[in-house]
């Protein structure tokens, strides 16, 4: 069950919210990430996260998960129309600025270790070395 909602979403996200787009969906997918959140809390530290904290967390993830959808202007220019958005692809929550302050609200670091898993994917986990073997015959020459 949800423990922000959708009005405390979109007053958040404030300018940035297109009303065309409904929260619901981003709301249920904080949510999901949060009760992770909690699994691994209960599993590692056990820190003590209040009620407001969680909401707290959930909702910028909401925010968060929206911007993906519909990316929010870093940069915005009317005239000749230029724009500049937010973050980049395969940035994990460090992407956009909801999910940025959703990172520094988790005392228990999940958000940042999930985070650092998405940048990992999108370099290729790291540095690779090439490498090769002969499978042939030797010449006979």
């Amino acid at each position: 069950m949800p423990r922000t909602t959708e009005p405390a979403v979109k007053e958040t996200l404030g300018n940035n919210y297109d009303v065309t787009i409904p929260l619901g969906r981003f709301v249920l997918d904080g949510s999901g990430i949060v009760d992770s959140l909690i699994e691994y809390n209960t599993a590692h530290d056990g820190l003590t996260l209040s009620v407001i904290l969680l909401e707290s967390i959930e909702r910028y993830l909401a925010c968060h998960l929206y911007s993906l959808a519909d990316q929010i202007f870093k940069y915005k220019q009317t005239g000749s129309a230029a724009a500049t958005f937010q973050g980049e692809t395969g940035m994990g929550f460090k992407s956009s600025l909801y999910g940025q302050t959703a990172m520094e609200l988790d005392p228990t670091g999940y958000l940042a270790k999930r985070s650092a898993q998405a940048e990992d994917v999108k370099l290729g986990g790291g540095i690779k070395k090439a490498g090769m073997f002969w499978a042939g015959t030797e010449s006979t020459e």
